[in-house]
């Protein structure tokens, strides 16, 4: 992790939360609307749109941040492949974090 996104991450963490997911659970919804951006933290997790699976996520990899910017419907549906843990950050505080580190918008999905 570079030092700037470790200090950001540190200035924001009081405004986030942690949630754990087993195998199989639904982390996101596609079609649903949202107000936070996430990051995994362990494991790794499949997205999927319409049915087909389309990517992997993988443990310091940001998703489902387009959504919470945009406020538009989450794009697709994300599921843990293994245990998960998942950071849940805030619109406005990804944001934040956006401005201070325009380099995150290289690690979004």
């Amino acid at each position: 992790m570079e030092t700037n996104e470790a200090s950001e991450l540190y200035e924001v963490r009081h405004e986030t939360d942690l949630t754990d997911y087993k195998s199989g659970q639904i982390i996101l919804k596609q079609g649903e609307k949202t107000d936070f951006a996430c990051k995994l933290l362990v494991g790794t997790a499949k997205v999927i749109r319409e049915g087909d699976a389309v990517m992997t996520i993988k443990a310091g990899e940001y998703f489902g941040a387009i959504a919470a910017i945009t406020g538009a419907k989450r794009a697709a549906t994300v599921v843990a492949i293994e245990r998960c843990v998942v950071e849940n950050i805030s619109n406005e505080d990804f944001q934040v974090m956006i401005s201070n580190n325009p380099d995150l918008l290289d690690k979004i999905y």
